[in-house]
């Protein structure tokens, strides 16, 4: 790692690389970046900005990144201000000045967004925009490029089908990683394949929406206005249903956010049974991730459906 003088220097050369012009730093500060990168607030005289760093070598985590917020962006609306006016509510998206690779680093420079207390209405105003980026719609569900969960490769080939999309490009191929590295038996994936083939039955053929794809607590904020900021995604174009069913993985988010969301974008009958199917890809990755505490959660979803 750097001293003081070498960090402050090797964050010069990230803003120069990302701006296009000489920045002097004044100051910075640790924040808050997840568990797996440094990140830090930059201090300087022409605004703040929030960068994320890790050893890595050629890895494209933070260029994936970078894409999926800047397909968040053109979503929700105007690239300057990314702000999303729908009735009483307004979507954010941190605006990506730059990514690469230096000094055996990848980083990720974006927009620095100042946190305050959330609004009156920010879980309506989360949930009306998380409705209307829905409503934006790829031609198949999938995407035309992989990009990752957290630290895990998340491959999206593109299928006509949204039954046959979330069996082969989220369900089997992270129930296999989990199967390869010893953390489920055999039977267990025997299970999830077999509840795979039960998908075409329970789930909707269309699924098309532009998703965020990692929407729990952690991946959204209230800014200095105390309106809403989404990050940190793993887009792709799906099924509506599954950025509500990670709302709802972790404790699920406050009532009135579905009664938003309910009321600029009605939900089809039967989605709270769907929610389960959906949380399995979660419960997977976390199973690959931090181990056999989340099996539990697996066998759970295999159980309620017969399988």
């Amino acid at each position: 790692m750097f001293d003081t003088e070498g960090l402050v220097s090797f964050f010069e050369q990230i803003l120069m690389r990302s701006l296009g012009e000489e920045t002097e730093v004044e100051d910075y500060a640790l924040v808050t970046g997840g568990n797996i990168n440094t990140a830090v607030c930059l201090q300087t005289a022409g605004g703040n900005y929030f960068l994320k760093f890790r050893e890595m070598d050629d890895a494209d985590v933070f260029e994936q990144e970078a894409k999926g917020l800047n397909l968040l962006r053109s979503a929700v609306g105007d690239e300057l201000s990314a702000e999303l006016t729908i009735g009483d509510g307004q979507l954010r998206v941190p605006q990506v000045y730059g990514h690469g690779h230096t000094q055996g680093y990848g980083y990720l420079l974006l927009e620095f967004v100042e946190s305050q207390m959330p609004s009156r209405y920010y879980w309506r105003q989360l949930g009306a925009g998380l409705a209307k980026l829905h409503a934006h719609h790829g031609s198949m569900s999938g995407l035309r490029h992989h990009n990752y969960l957290g630290i895990l490769q998340q491959t999206n080939d593109q299928e006509e089908s949204w039954p046959v999309f979330w069996a082969r490009q989220r369900i089997i191929p992270m129930a296999g990683k989990a199967l390869l590295d010893d953390l489920i038996p055999l039977e267990l994936f025997k299970r999830i394949e077999q509840l795979c083939d039960l998908l075409p039955e329970v789930l909707p053929q269309e699924g098309r929406s532009l998703l965020h794809g990692d929407l729990w607590n952690g991946n959204i904020m209230p800014n200095k206005q105390g309106k809403p900021t989404i990050f940190d995604p793993s887009v792709y174009y799906g099924h509506r249903e599954v950025d509500l069913a990670m709302t709802r993985l972790f404790g699920g988010f406050p009532t009135n956010f579905y009664e938003a969301y309910q009321e600029a974008a009605p939900l089809d009958p039967g989605w709270t049974e769907r929610m389960e199917i959906y949380t399995l890809y979660p419960l997977l990755v976390h199973v690959n991730l931090f181990g056999a505490a989340y099996v539990a959660g697996v066998e759970k979803v295999l159980v309620r459906f017969g399988v």
